[in-house]
């Protein structure tokens, strides 16, 4: 049996209080946590990134009351019929105002199965929440080299590459079509979440 399978990983939205410990993790999706040393990142940047997470919105993970994985949302968009969570095929690889590795995820530590846990979740909500708009959403990641096999693993397909010297990224997507999943009281708080930022969205895009 997958390890992921066997984790009590329980998704949830972010506290503010959780701010702190939820930037620890995804400070390892950030391009400068590999442009400066450790301790000059957590001493000269991890505040300042903590403090607007804080006003911010993020889904994590928790396995046995401990956050092991956290999210940054990225932006909703509407594609002809279809909810895009994430980049739209228009903006390209390159339009985005982040600039991470792994976009907006990471789980610590590492290949432990708390990655795969997160998004077998996080599946769950994006089902529901294509139910409750009745119509498909779109996941869209930018993954770099080495998470592409990750996302694929989990039912993600490449749309998109860029290949070069210094980079290699691919965006990859996967479809959800409306499905009612029986859900945790936080999973649905982060299904609602989700649903007032994708309607957002429409209104913006109508």
């Amino acid at each position: 049996m997958p390890l992921e399978n066997l984790i009590d990983l329980r998704l949830m939205v972010m506290q503010p209080s959780e701010a702190p410990a939820t930037a620890n993790i995804l400070k390892k999706a950030h391009s400068s946590w590999s442009e400066v040393s450790a301790e000059f990142y957590d001493t000269h940047i991890l505040p300042g990134f903590a403090a607007a997470l804080q006003e911010s919105f993020a889904i994590v993970g928790r396995v046995n009351g401990a956050i092991r994985a956290a999210y940054e949302p990225p932006n909703f968009a509407v594609e002809g019929d279809t909810v895009i969570f994430g980049k739209t095929k228009s903006q390209g690889i390159w339009q985005t105002s982040y600039s991470g590795a792994d976009d907006y995820f990471a789980a610590e530590p590492e290949r432990r199965g708390y990655g795969s846990a997160f998004f077998l979740a996080f599946a769950r909500t994006l089902d529901q929440l294509a139910s409750e708009l009745c119509q498909p959403v779109v996941h869209r990641i930018q993954a770099t080299h080495r998470s592409k096999n990750f996302f694929e693993r989990l039912g993600y397909n490449e749309i998109h590459s860029s290949r070069g010297l210094q980079f290699d990224y691919h965006l990859v997507e996967r479809r959800h079509l409306p499905v009612t999943h029986i859900l945790s009281d936080s999973e649905r708080e982060v299904v609602a979440a989700l649903r007032s930022k994708a309607l957002e969205a429409n209104k913006q895009f109508k």
